[in-house]
């Protein structure tokens, strides 16, 4: 059974409602400003330390002393290299045996950029996917896969920036501005259809509104 509770402003925890047992306890902060630890100062659940818990009891001292973590950060656009894009997931990859291990992700926010956190010191490849599909997946730096990528070494503590991607859009578009008679005020809600032209006829292929 997972049992959960969050710091408060001085840093002191307590978790409630256990039975008599044996429980590891691990820290982490979802921020990603500092690395996960298991307690007592163990990397995995598996290399933790057993706390053993008396019924009604209540066991103090069980503290963990949090390293800084790494992070990677960096910018993502359009194909003009200028237009940043929000809300594109961002994906972390570590090297586990001949595999390209996701350890974790994050998404852009506005003006494209992002900050992926928790991370230990290693070598990594970077991963950009839109989900909107707009625009084409890729690994940086200009990849078409993680296997392709080109590594990121971060050191222990440190946020390697400039990691950055220009992603190419996988379909062509068309966009333009709807005004009055004046050419000046804009028209919000006019509705905008498309058509190809298919031998002798021209068929409706799709639309938006202004």
């Amino acid at each position: 059974q997972l049992f959960r509770s969050s710091t408060d402003a001085s840093g002191h925890y307590t978790i409630r409602g256990l039975t008599a047992g044996t429980y590891r306890v691990q820290f982490e902060d979802y921020a990603g400003n500092y690395l996960p630890q298991v307690y007592s100062n163990a990397p995995t659940l598996g290399a933790g330390g057993d706390i053993v818990v008396a019924a009604h009891a209540t066991v103090s001292h069980v503290n963990a002393a949090l390293a800084p973590a790494s992070k990677i950060a960096g910018t993502v656009t359009g194909p003009d290299g200028t237009t940043p894009l929000d809300s594109v997931w961002v994906y972390a990859y570590r090297l586990n045996d001949a595999d390209w291990e996701n350890v974790g992700g994050t998404s852009t926010g506005t003006g494209g950029h992002y900050f992926l956190g928790g991370l230990s010191a290693g070598t990594y490849r970077i991963r950009f996917v839109d989900g909107s599909e707009t625009y084409s997946s890729e690994a940086y730096s200009n990849a078409v896969d993680i296997a392709s990528g080109t590594d990121i070494v971060v050191p222990a503590g440190t946020t390697v920036s400039n990691v950055n991607a220009s992603l190419r859009s996988v379909y062509a578009t068309i966009s333009g501005t709807v005004t009055g008679p004046d050419g000046t005020t804009p028209l919000q809600g006019v509705q905008v259809l498309i058509y190809s032209r298919d031998g002798a006829e021209w068929d409706y292929m799709g639309g938006t509104s202004t």
